[in-house]
């Protein structure tokens, strides 16, 4: 039997090269007798995307030794990626088809993107409609709802055999593009053991203890505070495929298997994407996880879930949470018992069917189909295979020459002039556009390297605030997509306030002094009659410090108790993301049915905010002296805690309701006058 997997194998990170290798060990795993390769199909655009992307030269971020370090990055990739066997070159869905393969694995990886050079109709099984051919864990890369679908995708996915996706946005994508439900598997990273690559290449542990980061940008604030906490427990800080300042080391040229075996040994870990995650979760490590961008949020929030973790994401607004998640202890037990399953689940998947355990006898691979990339770099000329890439014939030598000359070579203004140094000045702000590199060191021949002159370094900061301020814009509509249950509430806001509300100025003043009420766990109890404007006023506070990218969820009784009465033995995943939250916001309390069970859930829930020391915004048509008097000993319990942690407020004002309704009977009056 012959099997074909069609990914990004030439993609350069270690997310996409290890899942490569999980997905052909496993499959060596389940038919010990087939011939595994990798189908060498390249999206030649978003290769030479990916490499340039690395090549760029950061001025004022990179160093040289950096940069040294990051060419020999791509040497390494290439060495590994070649360590696994692969098909002859291919371009087309017909040359696939020629390979004669017995079964096509689409994945894993993000090969369905539709945007950008990532794309292409073959990563989608378009051509293949004859072909077994099956999906295997892929993830969509930045689609949302609103992203068009190319017809050609809805013909590939609606022919293949079987179909899964690695998380939730990928299973809403297959059912939204083709009508298809999708199956739910793991990454193929999690099929696989890698310590025994780890063994082979005699990898050594670190000689201490470390906390770990992998692509994970951390604020300055967060920096300072990690740099106290690694001091204070006698951690380093190391970060893996990158350097910054604050770590005590960063290991940039990692071969794939050390960059697994820093996770093994770390003592935690912080990270921002989805295969950091997936390694911390492999190997139980205390893990904190900060994505900061919206298509990898997403992902890790749905792996999180999966894995009975959902705490260990930490939204971006809720950074004062940092130090004490990173320092809460972990329990992994349902975890394993739920990878234990799917594993299961997954070889069922991937052989399951009588289609696809069907005895093939063919003949071993015929040598001019299935060529060595060995074999390959001696047929160039070239004695250095290391050095090899197999893109369209091009050695990397001479793939990285290009890149630099392209890379460091600066055009000239007109006005543009060469001053006394040497160095290549611009002519609008008279301030270089070159820098020599320290000590006379040279790179590739060359003694200079790009550098900022007045007027772009002036365009590009321009440039970055517009980004911060689009990226305010974004975080602050996601955050009150999340925080309200209703889109009515996004307009509850100081600027929308009529003065109708006497104590509205005192919802301003919390607002003012949140740092004051987030430490010390002040919360409010907005009580007073129908229509006097507490839920209206507990929504300017909310919209308020949405503003300010912090994390706040408003909700009602009603509405938790329904959520918990369908989540099953997920209840507690429940409980804990509306914790997760700085602000929590429960409007119409004791509305709710005074059942036994819906009691004791009320009491859970203000309970555990008030153990996780974070502020509760409650409204309520209940009296103070009704509240300070309940009518039995469960509900003392929850209003005597209650008031612990809200500080109250009368609203007094009078009911917005009859004014907004005599206003309507008025005009209704007049218009039939």
């Amino acid at each position: 039997m012959r099997i074909g997997i069609l990914t990004h194998h030439y993609v350069k990170n270690y997310g996409a090269f290890l899942q490569m290798k999980g997905m052909y060990e496993t499959l060596q795993r389940l038919y010990p007798e087939a011939e595994v390769r990798i189908i060498n199909y390249v999206n030649q655009k978003h290769w030479r995307r990916n490499i340039i992307h690395i090549l760029h030269f950061r001025p004022g971020i990179d160093t040289l030794s950096t940069y040294v370090e990051k060419i020999r990055q791509l040497r390494t990739f290439t060495k590994y990626e070649r360590s696994i066997p692969r098909t002859r070159s291919v371009k087309t869905a017909k040359e696939i088809i020629d390979l004669k393969l017995d079964l096509i694995v689409l994945g894993s990886d993000e090969i369905w993107n539709l945007c950008g050079s990532g794309y292409h109709p073959l990563k989608f099984g378009t051509g293949l409609e004859n072909q077994r051919t099956i999906a295997y864990a892929p993830s969509v890369g930045a689609v949302t709802e609103e992203t068009a679908v190319p017809e050609d995708v809805f013909s590939g996915l609606k022919h293949l055999d079987r179909i899964s996706g690695r998380d939730v946005e990928s299973l809403k994508f297959v059912e939204r593009a083709c009508g298809r439900k999708a199956e739910k598997m793991l990454d193929p990273t999690f099929l696989y053991n890698f310590d025994m690559d780890i063994e082979r290449e005699n990898i050594k542990p670190k000689p201490y203890r470390y906390i770990l980061i992998y692509d994970c940008k951390l604020t300055e604030p967060m920096a300072k505070q990690l740099q106290e906490y690694a001091k204070k427990n006698d951690l380093k800080i190391i970060g893996a495929g990158d350097y910054k300042t604050f770590y005590d080391e960063g290991f940039i040229d990692l071969t794939p298997y050390e960059w697994v075996d820093l996770f093994r040994n770390a003592e935690k870990v912080i990270t921002g994407t989805f295969h950091g995650t997936v390694f911390s979760i492999k190997y139980n490590k205390s893990v904190l996880c900060y994505p900061t961008e919206k298509n990898r949020i997403n992902k890790i929030r749905s792996l999180l879930s999966d894995m009975k973790i959902a705490s260990r994401l930490l939204e971006v607004g809720c950074e004062d949470d940092f130090i004490p998640l990173l320092d809460t202890p972990m329990d992994y037990t349902e975890t394993r018992n739920y990878i234990a399953q799917k594993i299961q689940e997954a070889d069922d998947f991937l052989t399951g069917d009588a289609v696809y355990r069907q005895e093939v006898r063919r003949p071993r691979s015929d040598p001019a189909q299935l060529v060595s990339t060995k074999e390959k770099a001696t047929e160039s000329g070239n004695g250095h295979p290391g050095l090899y890439l197999q893109q369209g014939g091009k050695f990397m030598t001479e793939t990285i020459q290009t890149a630099m000359d392209r890379l460091m070579t600066i055009s000239a203004e007109p006005q543009d002039y060469i001053a006394g140094d040497g160095l290549l000045y611009c002519g609008s702000c008279n301030t270089p556009k070159e820098a020599f590199f320290p000590n006379g060191r040279k790179l590739f021949g060359r003694d200079r390297h790009p550098a900022e002159c007045q007027c772009r370094q002036e365009a590009r900061e321009k440039q970055e605030e517009e980004e911060r301020a689009r990226l305010h814009h974004e975080n602050v509509r996601r955050l009150k997509l999340q925080g309200f249950t209703d889109w009515a509430m996004q307009h509850w806001t100081f600027e929308n306030d009529h003065g109708q509300n006497p104590q509205m100025h005192l919802a301003q003043r919390y607002v003012d002094y949140w740092p004051e009420m987030r430490g010390k766990n002040v919360g409010l109890l907005l009580w007073g009659g129908v229509g006097t404007g507490k839920s209206f006023m507990a929504g300017c506070i909310a919209n308020a410090l949405m503003e300010q990218e912090v994390a706040v969820y408003m909700t009602n009784f009603a509405r938790i108790m329904n959520e918990l009465n369908s989540a099953f033995a997920g209840r507690n995943e429940v409980v804990d993301r509306l914790c997760r939250y700085p602000l929590l916001v429960i409007d119409d309390f004791g509305m709710e049915r005074g059942t036994e069970y819906a009691l004791e859930q009320i009491y859970n829930i203000i309970d555990s905010r008030y153990r996780s020391r974070k502020p509760l915004i409650v409204t309520t048509n209940l009296t103070l002296t009704e509240l300070k008097n309940p009518q039995d000993t469960a509900h003392a319990r929850i209003y005597d805690r209650l008031l612990e942690l809200c500080t109250p407020i009368a609203c007094t004002g009078p009911s917005m309701r009859k004014d907004i309704g005599q206003a309507k009977l008025n005009l209704l009056k007049t218009l039939l006058a």
